[in-house]
C-alpha cells in the first residue's frame, strides 16, 4: 500500500512539473520567433541603408588580349610616352616600371568627378614591396619616391619609353600584357571599407548577428575605378587617414588571363587613393598607394 501511495505521489509530481513546463516552452518558442522577426527586420533596414548609399564605379575587365594602340588602356607592356617628358624614376634614380594606363576617353560613363579624357598611368619600383611603403602621402616616413602617378591631358604624340628590364633580384606583381574594357557598375559599401562603420555604426562588431549582412554587402573584389574599396586585410584609411576623405582612384586585383598574370603577394589587392580636391584639380602627385594580401 505504501508503495502505491508513493508511486501515486511521484506520478502527480511529474504531471505537475510537465504542466508547469509546457507554457514556458511555448513562451520560449514565441520569443524566439519574435527575436527572429526582429532580426530580419533589422537586416532589411541595414540592407536598405547599403542600397541607399551605392557609389558609381567603373569595373576594369582584363581581356587577356594585346592592346591595339599605344594609347589604349592596358596593364603591362610598354606605355605611351610623349617626347621630351621626364620619365618616372625611383628614389635611386632608376627608371620605374610601367604597371597600368587608363585612357578615360574609352570609358562611356566614368564616375562623377573623374576625368572624361586624358591618360592616367601608374609606375612602380620592382622591389619586394612593389614600390609601396604602406604610409599615406604627407607623413614623416612616407617617401613617395618609388611609385609615381602620371596624367597626360593630351595623348597625341608617342615615342617609345625606356626599356626597364628586370634584374634577378627585382620583383613585380605581374608579368605579361593585357588590354582592358570597361563596365559601369554600382558599388556596395564593403564591411572592410572604413565608411561601413559610419553608415552602420556598431554593426561590424556584431559578427554572428550580421553575418547575412556581410554576405549581402561583400562583393568579389575587382579591378575598378571609383566605388568602395575591398581589402584582404584592413582598410589603411581607418587608422592612417581617418580624418580625411580618400577616394578610390584605382583598384587592381590578382588575376591570370591570357598572357597576363597579376598577383599581389599571396592573392592580394592593390589600391590607389586620392583626395577629392586633388582629383578635381587633376593633381595626382599625392596619390596614396597601398596593397595587402592573405
Amino acid at each position: 500500500m505504501k508503495f502505491v501511495v508513493f508511486a501515486s505521489i511521484v506520478l502527480i509530481g511529474i504531471a505537475i512539473f510537465l504542466a508547469t513546463r509546457s507554457p514556458e516552452k511555448d513562451h520560449s518558442d514565441v520569443q524566439r520567433k519574435l527575436d527572429s522577426d526582429a532580426s530580419r527586420e533589422k537586416l532589411e533596414k541595414w540592407k536598405a541603408t547599403i542600397d541607399d548609399n551605392l557609389l558609381p564605379a567603373t569595373r576594369i575587365i582584363l581581356t587577356g588580349q594585346r592592346p591595339n594602340a599605344p594609347t589604349a588602356s592596358k596593364v603591362g607592356g610598354e606605355p605611351f610616352w610623349p617626347s621630351g617628358k621626364r620619365y618616372p624614376t625611383s628614389g635611386k634614380g632608376d627608371p620605374l616600371h610601367f604597371l597600368v594606363q587608363i585612357n578615360f576617353a574609352e570609358i562611356s560613363e566614368p564616375p562623377v568627378g573623374y576625368p572624361t579624357s586624358g591618360l592616367l598611368q601608374v609606375f612602380i619600383a620592382a622591389d619586394d614591396l612593389y614600390g609601396s611603403d604602406f604610409t599615406k602621402p604627407g607623413t614623416d616616413d612616407q617617401k613617395n619616391q618609388d611609385y609615381e602617378i602620371v596624367f597626360h591631358a593630351e595623348v597625341e604624340d608617342h615615342v617609345g619609353a625606356p626599356k626597364t628590364a628586370l634584374s634577378e633580384d627585382e620583383y613585380l606583381p605581374f608579368t605579361g600584357e593585357s588590354a582592358v574594357r570597361f563596365e559601369s557598375i554600382s558599388s556596395r559599401v564593403s564591411p572592410l571599407d572604413y565608411r561601413f562603420d559610419a553608415l552602420l555604426p556598431g554593426v561590424s562588431s556584431l559578427y554572428d548577428e550580421s553575418e547575412p549582412l556581410y554576405q549581402y554587402a561583400i562583393e568579389p573584389p575587382s579591378h575598378q575605378i571609383g566605388g568602395y574599396a575591398v581589402f584582404t586585410q584592413t582598410d589603411p584609411r581607418s587608422y592612417e587617414g581617418k580624418d580625411e576623405d580618400w577616394r578610390v582612384l584605382l583598384q587592381l586585383d590578382s588575376q591570370s588571363i591570357g598572357d597576363i598574370d597579376m598577383m599581389w603577394g599571396d592573392v592580394g589587392i592593390a589600391n590607389f587613393f586620392i583626395r577629392p580636391e586633388d582629383l578635381a584639380a587633376r593633381d595626382f602627385s599625392q596619390v596614396w598607394y597601398n596593397w595587402d594580401c592573405h
